[in-house]
């Protein structure tokens, strides 16, 4: 596999008009975001920044809004090697909090969905709060759109929401709640729409509405409406049906970043399955006549599951890694990624090259694979 991972596709398909290019980041939890980073960076590559839009659900919202406000996939990359999301969720002193502790289960250790009992996802109250979350997502919001130390700290008492960006939660009643720069949209299972407001919301609280894991993450209200995971809405994991439906984008133009399911994985897919039944959504969610055509990025990142947040670099690395990689194939596929920008990439792949068959059984806390990516991002300039 090492020897062919310098080896992009030729183009195959139309090239669509980059002007007119959305680019929308699947849930996935802590995949997502690192799967998504890796996605950015290869748009970075391709000199794809300026997109008409970007949206993302559950944890790629995150990665959506930042890339929305200006960070750049250097920054990104720093950011989602350096943080544990994990330091971002607070427990709830719950009965679930303490049902835990009375099993010993201390809140270090990995999530167990499998304790999580059908109620309890069907109920407002999680494991863990996620205003720290809300507030680290402001925070770099306001990094990323402002450039002086005024404008941050003006940022700390209004809302700064970046004109491209947009995410969406979902009911209990299976409607779709749509935050964008425009306000906040209800959109009814039957279409129905109104408007919850006509201002935009704080991006902190968007993202924690989209973000919110039944049974896991304490829901949110807003406008006196409760809010759940984006992903359980009719649209599944990669809504790219609300982009058509709610934005007018063509399916040719969108760039999906679908980081991948996690029914089949012992830890999480139980939780996901639970949800999914309780919200009526079909688990095996699939591209409908509506989506056919759209650029499609899936890495497989198989050893990162929605609720692992704390990694080592490795781990963090190859995550990103898969992301880029499958990113920069569908561009080239599509003609987007071409001329010098297409050496370049073929440049990192080959300095990657060694990637796959180096990766031992068990990723260490740092070993050659963070090391090698590093090195290999810096000399092309996205680290």
């Amino acid at each position: 596999m090492a020897s062919q991972s310098c080896c992009l596709p030729e183009q195959q398909k139309q090239t669509p008009d980059p002007s007119q290019l959305d680019l929308i980041i699947s849930s996935g939890g802590a995949a997502a975001v690192l799967g998504g980073t890796g996605s950015i960076a290869a748009c970075q590559l391709a000199g794809l920044m300026n997109f008409r839009r970007i949206g993302g659900v559950s944890g790629g919202s995150i990665v959506a809004v930042l890339t929305a406000a200006g960070l750049p996939a250097s920054q990104l990359l720093h950011m989602t090697l350096e943080t544990s999301f994990s330091d971002h969720l607070k427990p709830e002193h719950g009965s679930m909090f303490r049902l835990l502790k009375l099993i010993g289960r201390g809140l270090k250790r990995e999530l167990a969905p499998e304790h999580i009992r059908v109620d309890q996802v069907n109920s407002r109250h999680g494991l863990y709060g996620t205003d720290t979350l809300g507030h680290f997502i402001e925070k770099m919001v306001a990094e990323g759109m402002c450039k002086n130390g005024a404008c941050i700290a003006q940022a700390e008492t209004s809302a700064l929401w970046p004109s491209r960006f947009w995410t969406m939660a979902t009911t209990k009643t299976g409607a779709q709640v749509v935050f964008d720069a425009d306000g906040v949209h209800h959109i009814d299972i039957d279409g129905t729409r109104s408007t919850l407001s006509p201002t935009a919301a704080s991006t902190g609280t968007a993202v924690r509405a989209s973000c919110t894991i039944p049974g896991v993450l304490a829901c949110i209200s807003y406008k006196d409406v409760w809010l759940y995971d984006g992903a359980l809405s009719r649209d599944g994991i990669c809504p790219v049906g609300l982009q058509i439906r709610h934005f007018g984008a063509t399916a040719s133009n969108i760039i999906a970043c679908r980081i991948g399911e996690d029914l089949h994985r012992p830890v999480s897919g139980r939780l996901h399955s639970l949800a999914r039944k309780i919200w009526k959504v079909d688990p095996e969610f699939h591209w409908g006549p509506e989506t056919e055509g759209v650029i499609e990025c899936r890495p497989q990142i198989d050893h990162v599951h929605t609720l692992k947040f704390k990694l080592s670099e490795d781990e963090k690395w190859l995550a990103i890694l898969l992301g880029f990689e499958a990113t920069l194939s569908q561009l080239a596929l599509h003609g987007i990624l071409h001329g010098e920008r297409l050496d370049k990439a073929r440049s990192v792949l080959r300095c990657l090259g060694f990637w796959r068959d180096a990766i031992p059984a068990a990723l260490g806390s740092r070993q050659v694979l963070a090391d090698r990516a590093e090195r290999c991002f810096s000399e092309h300039g996205l680290f």
